[in-house]
Formats: structure tokens, C-alpha cells, sequence
């Protein structure tokens, strides 16, 4: 007898490939295949390359436990990201590290999701696939091929309203990284996951907090003067792809978002996820 199905609460991201139809349709199989391949097929070790070693070299453990349970699923032009935390009812924490007993808080376990998350969107981007996404907390199964969950329902809902290459995040996900991310880190949450009205369908805006995606992206360097939009018209239109009215339009609030966390990112102090270096 099979055993029982349980939900498991944690953070999970729901990215949709932008101009994916195109991709198919433009390119010859073996060509659309190599460049999926070369992306989404080697999702299951993103992590060792990203952060430049194995899990199994970590510093700290329990960090690299935490990264091991990450799981990516992929599904046609779709992949979901999902991560258990331990700290369902999480306090907020004040500053990062390992607490007494060796577990990592609540805020270092969150930020090592959407270190990976943000990593995924700007690799994606520079290779021509870009994404839009949702990031949620809730309960969820994942079991690939299978998965469930409303969350995952309200990850998507989101993710496919939205009109840029971005990643906003859910009022349930906001309300937490608020919390999570107090005191000392403040300022840093405000970069990484700045507030913003999250451009959508039908011209309006959501009001939430989006992933500064844009980090490692040149144009963030201060000595950098930038041809930001030509880099965003070049990751829509590489692999062939061509842009329509409603491209251009996701072509300008992408270049909006990225000169406006390139501005607070020229002004602010925090380095990029300074809560995790020197930690894994």
C-alpha cells in the first residue's frame, strides 16, 4: 500500500519561457533541443555551478541540506521551483547565521531560495530564454512527474499576468521576506526585493515586492555606462525570435525595473545577498 500523500510548506517559484512558440517554430529540433539542454536540462546541478563548488564542500551543513532539497521540475515552456523550510510559523529575524543548535534561521534558509531563484532568471536571460515568474510560500507536493497544490495554482496565476521578464512575489511571499528580513538586513531586502508595482495585463500594476534579478548583469557595475535596452532586445530576440507589439511592450517594463534597481543599487550600501557570503 502506497504511503500517504502530505503537503510540504516551504517557498516555491513558478517561471514561465517567454517566446517559447517561437523558439519551436523558428529553429530546427536538434537546435531547439541543444539550447534546452544546455539550460533547463542541467537545472539539477544549477546549484554547484552557481555558487562554484559542490554542496558536499559547504562550510555549513545545514546549508548545504537546505540547497539538496531544492527541486526543479520542467514541463514544456514551465519550471517550478521548489524548497521546504523548516520554520513554518518563522519569527523574524534580526541577523544571519546559525543559531545555537546549528540550525540556519529562517532568513538565511529563505535567502538561500532566492539567491538560486534570481541566479536562474539572469542565466536565463543572457542565454535568450527569458522568464517570468512568482515566487509563493504555502503547501505544496511535488513528486515528478507529479505535482499539487493550490499554492502552485496561485504561483502561476501570477506568473502569467505579469508582462516583463521578471519575478513578483505573492502577498503571502511579501508578507514573510517582511518579516523575515528585519533590523540590520532591511536595507538589504529592499534591494534585493525591492517594492514595486508589478506591471500586468490590461496596463495595470500590482503593487509587491519583485526580485532585483539584474545583480550580476553588467549594467549594475558603477563603472559600467549602459546599453541596458539593447541587452533586453537582444535576449528577446536571440534563437531567431522576432518582437511584436506586446513583446516590446514587456522590452520597456523590463528595461523600467532594471534602471530602477540599477539606481538604488548606484545608491545603496548592501553588496548583493550579503547575508550568505562567507556563510556556504
Amino acid at each position: 500500500m502506497a504511503a500517504p500523500v502530505q503537503a510540504t510548506y516551504g517557498f516555491l517559484g513558478f517561471f514561465d519561457i517567454l517566446g517559447y512558440r517561437q523558439l519551436l517554430e523558428r529553429n530546427e529540433i536538434p537546435t531547439v533541443i541543444e539550447v534546452l539542454r544546455s539550460k533547463v536540462g542541467s537545472l539539477p546541478t544549477f546549484t554547484d555551478r552557481i555558487f562554484g563548488r559542490p554542496l558536499a564542500e559547504f562550510k555549513n551543513e545545514r546549508a548545504s541540506e537546505v540547497l539538496r532539497s531544492l527541486q526543479w521540475l520542467s514541463f514544456a515552456d514551465s519550471i517550478l521551483l521548489t524548497m521546504p523550510v523548516m520554520h513554518k510559523e518563522a519569527p523574524g529575524i534580526v541577523s544571519p547565521g546559525a543559531t545555537a543548535t546549528g540550525e540556519i534561521e529562517p532568513a538565511l534558509e529563505a535567502g538561500l531560495f532566492f539567491f538560486v531563484a534570481t541566479r536562474l532568471i539572469f542565466e536565463m536571460f543572457s542565454s535568450g530564454l527569458p522568464l517570468r515568474g512568482a515566487i509563493h510560500v504555502g503547501d505544496f507536493h511535488v513528486a515528478p512527474p507529479f505535482f499539487a497544490g493550490a499554492s502552485i495554482t496561485e504561483a502561476y496565476e501570477l506568473t502569467m499576468k505579469q508582462e516583463w521578464t521578471g519575478c513578483a512575489l505573492t502577498a503571502a511571499a511579501a508578507e514573510r521576506v517582511t518579516t523575515l528580513f528585519r533590523g540590520e538586513n532591511h536595507d538589504w531586502l529592499e534591494l534585493s526585493l525591492p517594492r514595486y508595482d508589478i506591471p500586468v495585463k490590461g496596463g495595470a500594476t500590482i503593487a509587491s515586492r519583485a526580485v532585483n534579478w539584474g545583480f550580476w548583469a553588467p549594467w549594475n557595475y558603477r563603472h559600467v555606462t549602459g546599453v541596458l535596452r539593447e541587452a533586453v532586445i537582444e535576449s528577446f530576440l536571440k534563437h531567431k525570435k522576432t518582437l511584436s507589439e506586446k513583446e516590446f511592450l514587456k522590452v520597456t517594463n523590463t528595461e523600467v525595473f532594471l534602471n530602477y534597481c540599477k539606481i538604488n543599487a548606484r545608491n545603496s550600501h548592501p553588496e548583493p545577498w550579503q547575508p550568505l557570503s562567507g556563510f556556504v
